[in-house]
């Protein structure tokens, strides 16, 4: 056997891949391929062959209706938590809206007690207190959280964890009404902007 590594896409092959996806040539061509580009360092998504063929498959997909980095995210989250699996619509089952309610409480016990130099990471037996370790498992196996240092568990990627933290104002009152407050509302820049981004019917 031959030790294979995949590497990272440099910025020139995200371009090149989006072209190819988009193959298109009208005159906002240029536009919408420096829009997309832009949408991508934006969220900090990783640039994995994998991810960035997410990414494109998604907004293919998306393409006829408005989008903003928001919707996106929550796209990306549905694809990997299987929105649409056939066992996600059983009750009996630990369902779609069950696991984003217990990622945006897991992302605030992060908020509250976890490292903030090292992504808010928490200790893996501190979550399974909280948790089976069947489904914290699970979210890791589906790319949402990850291990770090073998002994510590945090969001693989930072947007998933300001994605959630905003999915959580809605939770709790007494922490929707401290993001807005004039005070603290810059230390929820990030959350502030998604959570505005998925309430555009409110609009």
């Amino acid at each position: 056997f031959s030790v294979v590594y995949i590497q990272n896409f440099k910025a020139q092959q995200i371009k090149s891949l989006i072209k190819k996806w988009f193959p298109e040539q009208t005159d906002d061509y240029k536009k919408r391929i420096n829009s997309l580009i832009k949408n991508f360092e934006a969220l900090a998504l990783p640039r994995t062959p994998l991810a960035v063929t997410l990414f494109l498959w998604i907004i293919d997909k998306q393409e006829k209706n408005p989008i903003n980095n928001s919707i996106l995210v929550q796209q990306v989250v549905e694809n990997l938590l299987e929105k649409t699996h056939f066992e996600n619509v059983y009750q009996n089952k630990f369902t779609y809206q069950n696991k984003i309610r217990l990622l945006a409480f897991i992302a605030k016990e992060m908020e509250d007690n976890g490292d903030e130099n090292y992504s808010y990471r928490l200790k893996y037996s501190h979550l399974l207190d909280l948790n089976s370790r069947t489904i914290v498992d699970d979210l890791v196996r589906r790319g949402i959280l990850a291990f770090y240092d073998e002994e510590y568990i945090k969001f693989k990627f930072d947007f998933l964890f300001r994605y959630f933290m905003a999915l959580y104002i809605d939770y709790d009152v007494e922490f929707h009404n401290k993001v807005f407050v004039i005070d603290t509302c810059l230390n929820y820049f990030d959350e502030i902007v998604y959570y505005s981004g998925l309430r555009t019917d409110d609009i």
